[in-house]
Formats: C-alpha cells, sequence, structure tokens
C-alpha cells in the first residue's frame, strides 16, 4: 500500500477539556465514548492517554518561546493550594505541590470550579515565576 492509501486508525484513547478538567475516554468506535479518568492538570490526563495508545510520551517543555515569564497557583485559604488529584477539591499545604496554571484566566477558571464544592471566599490567584 503506498503513502496515499494508508488508513490511519482512529486512537482507543483520547482526552478533552470540561467545565475546568481534563477528562480522558475511552473510544467505543460506535460514535460513543466512556470516561474513565479526569484530573485538573491535563499533563496528567495527556500522558496517561499517550500510554494507553501506545504512543511515545514527551512531556510539552515549558521553554517554548511563547510561553508566559509567569505561571498561577491558587491559594485557596491562607497557606492552602490547589493541587491535582481527588477531592473536593483537591488540596495541599506544600506549595511545591500547588497545580500551576499558566494564565491568571485559567486559575481563575478553577476557583470558579473550586467554589461548587465549597464557598472559599477568600481564594485568589498568585503569580509563581518559571523557574529557570
Amino acid at each position: 500500500m503506498n503513502k496515499d492509501m494508508q488508513v490511519h486508525k482512529r486512537p482507543d484513547y483520547h482526552y478533552c477539556r470540561h467545565m475546568g478538567h481534563y477528562k480522558l475516554y475511552r473510544d467505543n468506535h460506535d460514535g460513543t465514548a466512556d470516561k474513565i479518568d479526569q484530573d485538573l492538570n491535563e499533563e496528567v490526563i495527556r500522558k496517561k492517554c499517550y500510554e494507553l495508545n501506545g504512543w511515545n510520551y514527551k512531556p510539552k517543555s515549558a521553554k517554548q518561546p511563547w510561553a508566559e515569564k509567569t505561571q498561577y497557583i491558587v491559594e485557596l485559604e491562607k497557606g492552602v493550594y490547589l493541587t491535582s488529584g481527588h477531592g473536593d477539591p483537591p488540596r495541599t499545604l506544600l506549595l511545591e505541590h500547588a497545580l500551576c496554571f499558566n494564565t491568571s484566566q485559567e486559575a481563575n477558571d478553577a476557583i470558579l470550579e473550586a467554589r461548587k464544592f465549597r464557598p472559599f471566599k477568600n481564594a485568589r490567584p498568585i503569580e509563581k515565576c518559571h523557574e529557570s
């Protein structure tokens, strides 16, 4: 079969962003898909998707020329930060485990999502410089 006639198989797994989370789906190849995982961190879900499809995973580089120099974390309460994982929403006391967002808008969207579970009246995005 020549290159022009190759048929590309649809992947068995895919992910997409929905309501502030990244959701991983298994394609049933009949127009439906089953959700099998979700996370606030895109890279966690992207890595699982690549591994399940048998693809070579390479993390997105933070040193892309168009990337912002500042990232944001979400402080839900004094000394309590939003993280990835399970919870309502997942939280950590360790700043180094806080989930990073590329824009203040993404951080504010995460706050809105967290407020679906608890009020977090003093939640705020905090600027965090990229580590070189």
